[in-house]
């Protein structure tokens, strides 16, 4: 989880060495004892204010992240199946970046800025499933397939490898991977340990 949001000021210490007194985000006086925040010597205050930003990291907030991400799938897979329509499936990979970013963005405005390994898998499978589904749709054709069947469509390149079909498969993943490792990267986070008080010496 990014730190950004603190304000925090980290001190200037030029060539010497950072005093061991001081709090490593605020840079106020540790008085004899510190907190550590993922090997960070801070005071209480400052280590205080990172549990309560991990502590408002919330299945609802989670939820509120999937939602977002939904729509932003929703939408770019949309764009993806015009895209593939039009260019017959030309330089699709930049497309399925594109699908990606936009997910991955979403989420991470519905989760008021949280990430972390849940949101990543979370914001991959709605890459797949918007990638897979879209491209599926422009290769099948989607005016006489019930609305029940389309689900299935999300293992559609493992029927085409099945069946013989390995280039279209590749393909097939080769685009939807690339779009999840975008998705994956802008929903990366992690959640600080914090430990203490230490006494100086510990």
């Amino acid at each position: 989880m990014p730190l950004d949001s603190l304000n925090f000021h980290r001190a200037e210490y030029g060539s010497a060495a950072p005093l061991a007194e001081n709090c490593e985000f605020c840079t106020r006086g540790l008085a004899g004892e510190y907190f550590s925040v993922d090997q960070h010597r801070v005071c209480g205050p400052c280590a205080a204010r990172v549990g309560a930003m991990q502590a408002a990291n919330t299945s609802g907030v989670f939820l509120r992240s999937i939602a977002t991400g939904v729509l932003a799938a929703a939408m770019s897979g949309l764009v993806y199946f015009s895209l593939y329509r039009l260019t017959g499936g030309s330089w699709m990979v930049f497309a399925a970046i594109g699908v990606g970013y936009a997910i991955g963005k979403a989420m991470r405005v519905g989760s008021y800025g949280f990430g972390g390994r849940r949101y990543q898998v979370m914001a991959a499978l709605l890459t797949y499933m918007a990638v897979v589904l879209a491209s599926t749709m422009v290769l099948v054709g989607s005016h006489e397939v019930p609305l029940w069947f389309y689900p299935l469509f999300l293992f559609a390149p493992l029927i085409q490898l099945f069946v013989g079909h390995f280039s279209l498969a590749a393909l097939q993943l080769l685009f939807a991977i690339v779009g999840m490792r975008y998705a994956w990267i802008l929903m990366a986070g992690k959640s600080w340990k914090i430990t203490g008080p230490h006494p100086f010496g510990e």
